[in-house]
């Protein structure tokens, strides 16, 4: 157990939360994105339970950036769904591959890569 683990803000986390990231964070073999085998939920929400990560699925943090978004970009194609307006990130999601893993994670690549 790693009771020293941290968030993505380099905070450690609580006692309950590196036990429930013990017990339930996985890392999918097919393309490496951290999930919740609990509650099926991407990325792995640190340092929430289950039920605020799904309370809070609507929010969006930006793939990029990880600022917040309002709510996924709909009009985009699904993968890109989650990159908000800022131009640094808009320019980093023109270079993006647009494809899915067949574990349906989005790829990570580029475009037009081999």
């Amino acid at each position: 157990m790693n009771y020293a683990a941290k968030d993505e803000k380099g905070q450690t986390v609580s006692r309950a939360t590196a036990e429930h990231m013990a017990k339930f964070r996985v890392r999918c073999a097919t393309c490496t994105e951290n999930f919740c085998t609990n509650c099926k939920i991407m990325p792995y929400h640190i340092n929430m339970t289950c039920e605020e990560a799904a309370t809070k699925k609507a929010a969006v943090k930006c793939r990029y950036c990880w600022d917040m978004m309002d709510q996924p970009d709909l009009t985009r194609p699904r993968a890109f769904q989650d990159v908000c307006k800022k131009k640094d990130c808009v320019d980093l999601m023109n270079m993006a591959c647009d494809k899915f893993h067949p574990c349906n994670h989005v790829c990570k690549g580029y475009v037009r890569e081999r």
